[in-house]
């Protein structure tokens, strides 16, 4: 337990100075602000353009713009969160930073655990911040249907959870690879791979990505099945982290 203080101690002073928490942030904020802005100011900018017509009904309302915001979650945003946890790992196995540590009998699954926690926790705020500031403008911006509250915090839970899935994926590929841009682009390609094999029959309830679906279009037919093989899957990988912590050379 003391391994597990004085870690998420550190990896917490490591995020601030390192401005992590902050890149995590822009890379969901922003485009919980900037997305219901650009959406209204789309079919002005077609409208400009001579000889082109577009009913803007079908995309200006409230869940049009979630759905977009989802979207920008699942494309880019992760990218913020991969390649930002990616060097947690594969840094202080790459310069040595484990060697005093262990040494001191430091334990790997505390020093592990306290890694992932130090990213699942801020992820799922900003996460749920992000889906509720967008909520907000949108619902500023366009007088439509809204999007009931509990399928709101409903969505902000599967993609917290769909991101923590890949927090526990890119920590365990950091600890075999210990290069931290291989690890992040290998997690992304297994992410975006998973989105292009969502309509194959009798796959897509294994998927974490499914999280990511069923939350753009706010049916959670069979999601508690996918919620729990995610967790299922998370836990996997970080105790095969564990195992590779436990069994890496730190010299």
């Amino acid at each position: 337990m003391n391994t597990f203080n004085c870690y998420i101690r550190k990896e917490i002073l490591e995020s601030l100075r390192q401005y992590k928490y902050l890149i995590i942030a822009l890379g969901i904020i922003i485009f919980a602000i900037s997305g219901p802005i650009m959406l209204k100011l789309t079919p002005l900018l077609i409208k400009s353009q001579p000889g082109i017509s577009i009913n803007s009904d079908s995309f200006m309302n409230i869940q049009y713009c979630l759905q977009s915001f989802i979207s920008s979650l699942f494309q880019i945003s992760i990218m913020f969160i991969v390649f930002t946890v990616c060097t947690s790992i594969s840094e202080e196995l790459t310069l040595q930073k484990l060697v005093f540590p262990y040494s001191k009998g430091a334990s790997p699954m505390f020093i592990v655990i306290s890694k992932f926690l130090n990213y699942s926790i801020p992820v799922t705020l900003l996460t749920t911040a992000g889906i509720f500031i967008n909520h907000y403008y949108a619902s500023v911006l366009f007088k439509s249907s809204d999007v009931a509250t509990g399928n709101l915090i409903t969505v902000s839970l599967l993609i917290s959870l769909y991101y923590i899935f890949n927090i526990s994926l890119v920590l365990f590929f950091s600890s075999i690879i210990k290069k931290s841009l291989p690890a992040g682009i290998l997690t992304l390609v297994i992410g975006y791979a998973s989105a292009a094999v969502i309509k194959v029959p009798h796959v897509k309830d294994f998927l974490p990505y499914k999280l990511v679906s069923d939350s753009s279009s706010l049916t959670f037919k069979g999601t508690t099945f996918t919620v729990f093989f995610t967790i299922f899957l998370t836990i996997i990988f970080l105790i095969a982290t564990i195992y590779r912590m436990n069994h890496v050379d730190v010299i």
